[in-house]
């Protein structure tokens, strides 16, 4: 059962990963709403983006409807409350606007299909978590929208559910592959030294990067835009700097340009890598190395051994392939346990 893993981890905020669409997340989602509503505990729902839809809006293919259970809580927009079929009781207009009308906060007094949609920045949902949980409820979810990446930051939630499947690549290589590289990125060492954590804290509170090592004071690189200065022809740079903090996002080009330059770049979390493996091991060849000021829990990973474009790969071959590679976390067949199959 998911939900016991999410229960296990002591989980009160958990935000749901997709891989690419149609990976599963909304069956992975509805897993853990049912099981949760059976052991008596009262949730939130709210996505980043729109889901439940009962159509993928960029591809028109059939997608499984959120089910919200009676006592649940949602956060969506005005427009989307008219498509739910579950019975909803409005509690609060909340304020915060979209462009399908101001996010409301109701109750399910009876169970249905609802549709989240309206939130589009993590403060968004920051902003909503907080009203929901003067509303009482125990276990908040939040559905990430696919690529979106940004939910999974542990200022937002305590932790993640990464989905993986079929839709993700045409092969179990090609899965394996792709979710190996979402782990490492989202699994980013923490930082150990009370140095780094000074230097994390400084780019983090100045929103600039922040320069230094251990021993060394370190240097606020301020109005400095790292896409259009290499950091050789800043006029302060410490030329003594072993490592760098990034309040933003880490690419290609910044490793590539801190190649033999620093030894270590500081992000916020692991969804402020947007580099690619390709860049991340060249730098690491370089004895580069990324650490992050706070780590992501993952409470588990799904797989989904069927895809929307009408192929399959070989389920156990695939749990097996996932397993392999999860650094010992649970690897659950949503799918397939709802249909009674287990694990």
């Amino acid at each position: 059962m998911l939900y016991e893993h999410v229960q296990a981890a002591g989980v009160r905020r958990l935000a749901m990963i997709g891989l690419a669409k149609h990976a599963g997340k909304t069956t992975a989602l509805n897993t853990i709403i049912e099981e949760a509503s059976q052991a008596g505990v009262s949730l939130s729902l709210q996505s980043i983006g729109v889901d439940g839809e009962r159509f993928d809006s960029l591809i028109g293919v059939a997608k499984p409807a959120v089910q919200a259970p009676a006592g649940g809580l949602i956060a969506t927009a005005a427009d989307a409350l008219e498509q739910a079929t579950a019975k909803l009781e409005l509690l609060e207009a909340t304020g915060v606007p979209s462009a399908l009308g101001e996010i409301f906060i109701a109750r399910v007094t009876e169970p249905g299909s609802v549709l989240l949609a309206g939130v589009r920045q993590v403060e968004q949902a920051g902003t909503l978590l907080a009203k929901l949980e003067k509303w009482g409820a125990r276990l908040h979810l939040i559905d990430g929208a696919f690529d979106r990446m940004a939910s999974a930051t542990p200022d937002l939630v305590d932790a993640i559910v990464l989905c993986a499947g079929a839709s993700v690549g045409r092969t179990i290589v090609d899965v394996a592959r792709e979710t190996r590289a979402a782990l490492a990125r989202l699994q980013l060492p923490p930082v150990e030294q009370e140095w780094e954590r000074e230097l994390a804290a400084l780019a983090r509170t100045t929103a600039c990067i922040a320069a230094g090592g251990p021993g060394m004071e370190p240097k606020v690189l301020s109005g400095v835009n790292p896409l259009l200065l290499h950091p050789r022809s800043i006029p302060d740079w410490p030329e003594d700097a072993v490592a760098v903090a990034v309040p933003g996002v880490v690419t290609d080009r910044l490793l590539e340009m801190w190649e033999g330059l620093v030894q270590t770049v500081i992000l916020r979390d692991g969804t402020h890598m947007m580099g690619t493996l390709a860049g991340w091991k060249r730098f690491a060849r370089k004895g580069g190395r990324l650490l992050a000021e706070r780590a992501i829990r993952i409470v588990a990973v799904t797989v989904n051994s069927v895809s929307v474009e009408g192929y399959r790969l070989p389920r156990h071959e695939l749990l097996d392939a996932i397993q392999q590679i999860a650094g010992g976390l649970p690897v659950v067949d949503c799918l397939f346990s709802r249909q009674g199959g287990g694990q």
